[in-house]
């Protein structure tokens, strides 16, 4: 799969904003729904460094993915 990101004009680029004092909710977001069978990922869920970077969403994919395939 290889994306134009530059020519595609529904994609401007932006990341996730958590504002002062709400930055633990992306720790909120990473937990599965109680179901457990959903969950979130992406830049915004990370609570490390990596918040809001592509690296961050991808690590946060392959966290997601392996806590599916453990349940």
């Amino acid at each position: 799969l290889v994306t134009g990101w530059a020519a595609d004009p529904l994609t401007l680029g932006a990341y996730a904003y958590a504002p002062p004092g709400k930055a633990g909710m992306r720790g909120q977001l990473a937990q599965a729904c109680p179901a457990g069978r959903l969950l979130f990922a992406g830049e915004a869920v990370r609570t490390d460094g990596l918040a809001g970077t592509v690296g961050g969403a991808f690590l946060s994919g392959i966290d997601a993915a392996d806590r599916l395939a453990a349940s």
